[in-house]
């Protein structure tokens, strides 16, 4: 169990570190320092909390965020890099892509290449959440 990832669940507008810190001497992770109003909770209490479907729910959809967040950093290290609005230029490409497909224009082998990379980092990503 991540004892600190339960907390992030439990109260998801606190701080680590500010609000709370979990360490490990190697003997398992504990709680050493508790600066919220509510009581702090114990290792059984977060342990019934980490059985829960919620928050395996939780848990599964922060990983597939996450990933989405690597797929598209992935896709603007190696796609977008001469564009600091990395978001507006991917939407751009997606939509010339779609338009150019539809009036049937042949793309630059730059543009092809640089798509074929987009999708297979999304493919990718697809991939690492299905294994979940």
């Amino acid at each position: 169990m991540n004892i600190a990832e339960v907390l992030m669940y439990l109260h998801p507008d606190s701080q680590f570190g500010e609000d709370w810190e979990v360490t490990d001497d190697g003997s398992g992770q504990r709680i050493t320092a508790w600066n919220l109003a509510d009581e702090m909770p114990t290792i059984s209490e977060l342990s019934a909390t980490y059985d829960t479907l919620e928050f395996k729910d939780w848990r599964l959809a922060k990983t597939k965020a996450r990933i989405d967040r690597d797929t598209g950093a992935a896709i603007n290290r190696v796609v977008h890099p001469q564009c600091g609005d990395t978001e507006t230029l991917g939407i751009l490409r997606h939509l010339l892509v779609q338009w150019g497909n539809e009036l049937g224009l042949e793309f630059t082998p730059d543009m092809i290449r640089l798509n074929e990379i987009a999708i297979a980092e999304i493919e990718k990503g697809i991939t690492r959440k299905e294994a979940l």
